[in-house]
């Protein structure tokens, strides 16, 4: 996976989404490499001027997206990935998109992870199946 920028200067409600969503790829990627996981971390583009953070974990055969807003167009472009059974797609939203997630990416070879914040640091729900 290649990484992608996008030219702009985000706004106050995007910088402080970023910041979260950073504290929240941190927290995941610390919970992979205590399994012995050396994730690798993109940013790519899943709809016009939207970027996700994309989380591999090679040896486990895992690509985990992390959805931090409702926006049609990325949910269209995540149910419409098919890695031919190659790796277990999971998308990591916060706890209040989970109802969201499960009705864009229903049967479409989706696992889903829950997060929320729990006295300012990151907690993670269990992984279920879409």
């Amino acid at each position: 996976m290649s990484s992608a920028t996008i030219d702009h200067t985000p706004d106050r409600d995007e910088a402080t989404d970023n910041c979260l969503v950073e504290k929240v790829v941190t927290a995941a990627m610390r919970a992979w490499k205590m399994h012995g996981e050396q994730p690798e971390i993109s940013r790519v583009p899943v709809a016009e001027g939207s970027l996700l953070t994309v989380l591999l974990a090679r040896r486990a055969r895992r690509l985990e997206f992390f959805v931090e807003k409702d926006d049609p167009a990325i949910w269209e472009s995540l149910a419409s990935l098919d890695t031919k059974g190659l790796l277990q797609l999971c998308a990591l939203v916060p706890l209040g998109l989970s109802g969201t997630a499960r009705v864009h990416l229903y049967n479409r070879g989706f696992e889903l992870q829950n997060w929320w914040l729990d006295g300012g640091k990151v907690a993670f729900g269990s992984v279920e199946a879409v």
